[in-house]
């Protein structure tokens, strides 16, 4: 009995100083994997690009943002890429590829995206405004524009116009969030559960998990989808993606900017489009899934109401729904381009 009860010992010694050996060699590989994606990360600082891509204006001081475009159009079309994109330029390349046939096609990449610098100034709707407006004008891209916008974007289109009427021609925005939201508590809850994972992801980031997802997991970023369409998307800016998802993924910039998004779209609450301007809602089914839950916890507003209360014209404001991940740039890129090129076409 005791011979059996000290082999037990043994084996349970053992398999103590097995995980305890284990989780000491993962911590090492984590702190190593962490300095490695910290000192690449250093090194993939945007002066060092200098492809097609960065084309960067000073805003203020040394701070300067990146602004690209394509050739010229009838429209100048302005896309304001949805919170936290690395490459604003390459994820909506699908887009800019079909739509710049046509238009001027203008990609804006906010502080703390894609090739931008990062900045220390407040996120205010205000602010960003005023930072896009410059970009524009340092770039001599003049108005008016038809903003293009995703998710958080549309927000800041909104207080564009408030602030530069005669600048906004149209507004077409790709499963937007709404300022009356932030009157239902359910909905507001679920704003602060996400910043504050947003947060927690922000610090974890310090790992690298994003840069070395991207190469394990390629599905997470679409990295898969641009592969599968290598007449859009080449082996160099499946490479540059990578980059800006090693760089730019929730940088600091971007987690202020989410700290003060529920401020901002309270600041907003009770907007509407003006009667005499062009607008369209792109709804997709992860938008629908997304409110619809809202709903089942207890929300009081549904995404059709909210989708509405934004409307002053119907004869020229609209709401379509297609189907569609929260990426539908990567996942329906055909119907959502022609939702757009429809859009454009009316006015």
């Amino acid at each position: 009995m005791k011979g059996l009860l000290y082999s037990i010992a043994i084996l349970l010694d053992n398999i103590r100083k097995f995980f305890v050996s284990t989780l000491i060699k993962l911590i090492l590989i984590m702190l190593i994997v962490g300095i490695v994606h910290n000192v690449i990360k250093m090194s993939e600082i945007s002066t060092r690009y200098t492809g097609q891509y960065k084309n960067l204006e000073f805003i203020y001081d040394s701070k300067m943002m990146n602004v690209y475009q394509t050739s010229d159009g009838e429209k100048t079309v302005v896309i304001l890429a949805k919170y936290g994109t690395e490459s604003p330029i390459i994820q909506y390349k699908n887009l800019m590829e079909e739509l710049k046939v046509n238009y001027k096609v203008v990609v804006v990449e906010y502080f703390g995206y894609g090739y931008s610098m990062g900045t220390d100034k407040e996120r205010t709707n205000e602010q960003i405004v005023s930072e896009v407006k410059t970009a524009l004008e340092q770039a001599a891209i003049p108005g008016p524009y038809v903003f293009l916008t995703h998710g958080l974007s549309d927000i800041y289109a909104m207080e564009f116009q408030k602030e530069y009427p005669d600048l906004v021609s149209g507004i077409v925005s790709i499963d937007p969030v709404y300022p009356n939201e932030m009157k239902d508590q359910t909905i507001k809850e679920a704003w602060k559960d996400y910043i504050v994972n947003v947060r927690i992801t922000s610090v974890v980031e310090f790992s690298g998990f994003a840069r070395v997802a991207s190469y394990i997991k390629e599905d997470l970023f679409n990295i898969d989808k641009m592969k599968n369409n290598p007449e859009v998307f080449t082996n160099n800016d499946v490479n540059i993606y990578r980059q800006r998802i090693g760089s730019s993924y929730l940088t600091s910039t971007m987690v202020r900017e989410i700290n003060e998004a529920p401020n901002n779209l309270e600041k907003l609450e009770g907007y509407q489009y003006p009667d005499y301007l062009p607008t369209k809602q792109i709804l997709t089914t992860y938008h629908n899934n997304k409110y619809q839950g809202y709903k089942d916890q207890g929300a009081k507003v549904t995404e059709d109401e909210l989708a509405n209360e934004l409307i002053s014209n119907s004869a020229i404001q609209t709401v379509v729904k297609i189907s569609g991940d929260n990426t539908p740039e990567f996942s329906n890129p055909k119907v959502l381009v022609q939702e757009i090129t429809d859009f454009l076409q009316s006015f």
